[in-house]
């Protein structure tokens, strides 16, 4: 029997219509009323305040990703440097930061912006149109492939890809998810295996494969890290486009205030605390003990939600406000220690340039009907936009 004071379920559905629409104000009943509470359908505790979260993202000693400390086998085709802990994935893990920082960031971002801009400027004006499908996943599909060094990808058949392993990550609470999701990363690993050979100059495959050591380390557990920093990619850029736009439109110059303030980078920042596409990860705590003042049991799961460690009011002043030159801003939205989003930093630099290419378009759409949430709890993310071109708008190259 968990020692909490009743059943978070009470208090917190996951994919619950309620939290699906907006789940910022249950995270603000969870820090009031339970911010450290035993949920008996993700059999596991769900923490919601941000220096409990921050703890336990930062002590992999205590609190791991790594199921093998606890007697648990991990299979090769699950490894990857999110499922192990320091020492294990330092290697693997530094040798891809140096890839990204060898890629061609720029590159990528520029081909996405223009991507971005050409199926905008291709929509007829006073039609409405799915911006997640025609502009969102085009250019964060463009973003992803010349960032990691994949040949092109239809956006379309991605998708696919993309909504059964974020699906998955929720099969806590509905199990049936994780079959899916587990086809759906073999087909990943498939097309990142194929795209080593024809990887280019300038992608984060080809600097990888020369950093020292990597050669020598499983292929399987290389091939995994790839295709897991591939997804990451797509799915951080096509969120968090849809997020941000969804706010410049509720807030009219939003992106041009944060372009013209010369922060842009600040913006970005606070656009990511206060959207935080990343809703929660977990870990595994390895031995007994106690945080917020409840005792938890060596194997017990562990939640830590992210979104809502990011409005904290006792670390964010004015937490539910957009505070566009907010410092400092340590906020979760990449996560924290040793897991920390390896693509943070290119993450960063595209999002910036949307930003820039935002200001000259959010004032040329309007939303054209009601929004729809994917049915998932992880990652937070639009399904469907609609919007359209105002009839007053003009088209650029």
């Amino acid at each position: 029997m968990r020692d909490a004071s009743e059943d978070a379920r009470d208090l917190y559905d996951p994919l619950g219509a309620e939290t699906l629409a907006d789940p910022y104000p249950i995270f603000r009943r969870l820090q009031r009323e339970a911010p450290v509470v035993w949920h008996e359908g993700l059999y596991a505790w769900v923490l919601s305040q941000y220096g409990d979260c921050r703890q336990v993202l930062r002590d992999p000693e205590r609190f791991t990703r790594d199921r093998r400390k606890l007697g648990r086998p991990v299979p090769a085709s699950g490894m990857t440097i999110q499922s192990l802990d320091p020492p294990d994935q330092l290697a693997l893990r530094q040798a891809v930061v140096h890839a990204l920082l060898q890629a061609d960031v720029a590159v990528a971002c520029r081909e996405a912006c223009a991507e971005f801009d050409r199926r905008l400027s291709g929509q007829p004006v006073g039609r409405p149109f799915d911006y997640m499908a025609e502009a969102a996943a085009p250019a964060a599909m463009r973003f992803a492939c010349r960032l990691i060094g994949v040949p092109e990808q239809a956006p379309e058949a991605y998708q696919s890809i993309f909504l059964r392993i974020t699906r998955a990550m929720d099969s806590a609470v509905d199990p049936r998810r994780g079959e899916a999701g587990n086809a759906a990363t073999a087909e990943l690993n498939d097309l990142i295996a194929e795209a080593r050979s024809s990887a280019p100059p300038g992608s984060m495959i080809h600097a990888l494969h020369a950093q020292p050591g990597v050669p020598e380390m499983s292929s399987d557990y290389v091939r995994n890290t790839i295709s897991a920093t591939f997804n990451a990619a797509y799915s951080t850029a096509h969120a968090s486009m849809g997020s941000f736009l969804v706010l410049a439109l509720e807030r009219p110059g939003l992106a041009r205030r944060i372009v013209e303030g010369g922060q842009v980078a600040a913006g970005v920042h606070e656009l990511l605390r206060y959207t935080s596409p990343a809703q929660s990860t977990g870990r595994y705590a390895t031995c007994d003990v106690v945080i917020g003042g409840v005792e938890i049991r060596r194997n017990d799961p562990v939640v830590t939600l992210i979104a809502a460690a990011n409005r904290d009011p006792e670390v964010f002043d004015r937490p539910d406000d957009l505070v566009l030159d907010r410092t400092p801003n340590p906020h979760l939205a990449f996560a924290s220690g040793p897991h920390r989003c390896v693509g943070a930093r290119p993450a960063e630099e595209f999002l910036s340039r949307f930003v820039e290419r935002l200001a000259h378009w959010e004032s040329q759409l309007v939303l054209a009907g009601p929004l729809d949430w994917l049915d998932t709890a992880t990652l937070r993310c639009l399904d469907r936009l609609p919007a359209a071109r105002r009839p007053d708008s003009m088209g650029f190259a």
